[in-house]
């Protein structure tokens, strides 16, 4: 319930409500997982969601048994505070296995008004204070009185326990490879986020893990502080790599956003990793290279210092991400943008082998590829796009 909880507070912090919140809804991300009962889930089923701070919402919509009272005269208007409604009947049918509110639709609505539902009887009287106190504070028939859903995430009832006491070795090569990243270029960084975006739960299952005992407050991003507790546990306090901590931090904060969201963080992580599968790679070139003009040159195995003309070559989300992390940079900054495109990340030289059908890894001897495209070959000044991922929603 927690990671549910979790992906409503992100949504909702990104201007988000869900609108048809449910058990059915809610998905294990592996069979083994889905057996035991216990892992990690995702919500699914957007279509209902709606950008609510665009436009007021005034459609009634979702699953009458999981749908808030304000919903029954929906021209009044209401607000995100119906997806926590939902959150406390799906936590309700969760913990005992029956419907808060039952009968015709008035007597239904007349309950919930009242907030009249069962919370004494069998299998009530085994379940803890916490767990029924949660409930309660959710199925309020006054939105203004429900838990928002960082209050909600913050309930004694979520409370869990943080570090890296499960997968140390883990957590300290996860956060080298992240170290190293800071040598790449922003574009590689963003090409490395392109990839992330291809890959399935199974292969970010540990960098997910250790990007959850990281953010603190549950909201889908870190701040410097939140990194460098990450670098101390898997490192130690005393870590020369602490040094490198803010510098990291900096590079890793694509969006410009002041803080690393989880596709910043998953872009970092992947750089060693052998995992990545070459069609996740193919699909993610294709995405950087719509007009194939990155993929021309590798066929004609161009000199690595020629101009490759990638102005108009990416796609429409890609090139306004990238435009909000380059801004209109300095000549400083020009400086620096050479000298990071120097360095090849191993995906942008992976994917070019790939591609050009040249072998899974690696450069073969004596063979020139195309040189990684610079951040300011893109264009500059378009609106900002949210290509993000979320640990908890799909």
């Amino acid at each position: 319930m927690r990671q549910v909880v979790a992906a409503v507070k992100y949504a909702h912090a990104h201007g988000i409500a869900h609108r048809d919140l449910k058990p059915e809804n809610v998905c294990f991300c592996s069979s083994a997982a889905a057996a035991s009962g216990f892992g990690d889930v995702k919500v699914v089923d957007w279509g209902a969601a709606f950008r609510f701070r665009e436009a007021p919402m005034r459609t009634a919509i979702g699953s009458v048994a999981y749908s808030a009272p304000e919903l029954s005269k929906p021209a009044e208007g209401y607000t995100e505070a119906c997806d926590l409604w939902s959150l406390g009947v799906t936590a309700y049918v969760a913990l005992c296995g029956k419907p808060p509110f039952w009968g015709d639709h008035q007597n239904q609505l007349r309950c919930m008004k009242d907030e009249q539902y069962p919370l004494d009887e069998a299998p009530w009287d085994k379940i803890s204070g916490d767990a029924k106190g949660w409930v309660r504070s959710l199925l309020r028939a006054d939105p203004a009185h429900r838990l928002a859903a960082a209050a909600a995430l913050e309930h004694p009832w979520l409370k869990r326990p943080r570090g890296f006491a499960r997968t140390p070795l883990c957590a300290r090569d996860v956060f080298s490879t992240i170290r190293d990243s800071a040598s790449y270029s922003a574009t590689s960084s963003l090409f490395a986020a392109l990839v992330a975006k291809q890959l399935d739960h199974q292969s970010l299952q540990q960098i997910t893990k250790i990007f959850r005992d990281l953010d603190a407050d549950g909201n889908g991003s870190l701040a410097l502080g939140d990194l460098r507790r990450g670098f101390e546990e898997a490192f130690g306090a005393d870590g020369v790599e602490l040094r490198d901590v803010a510098a990291v931090f900096q590079h890793m904060n694509l969006a410009g956003t002041g803080s690393v969201g989880y596709t910043e963080f998953c872009a970092a992580a992947l750089w060693r990793s052998d995992a990545i599968s070459d069609e996740a790679l193919r699909v993610a070139f294709r995405e950087f290279d719509r007009n194939d003009k990155v993929k021309k040159e590798l066929a004609a195995c161009a000199p690595a210092s020629c101009d490759i003309p990638v102005r108009d070559s990416f796609s429409q989300e890609f090139r306004q991400w990238l435009a909000k992390a380059g801004r209109r940079p300095s000549a400083s900054h020009r400086q620096a943008e050479r000298a990071h495109s120097k360095s090849t990340c191993s995906l942008w030289s992976r994917a070019c082998s790939v591609v050009t059908g040249r072998g899974r890894s690696g450069n073969p001897s004596g063979e020139r590829t195309a040189r990684e495209p610079s951040c300011l070959e893109v264009a500059w000044g378009e609106p900002a796009a949210g290509l993000l991922l979320s640990p908890f929603a799909v």
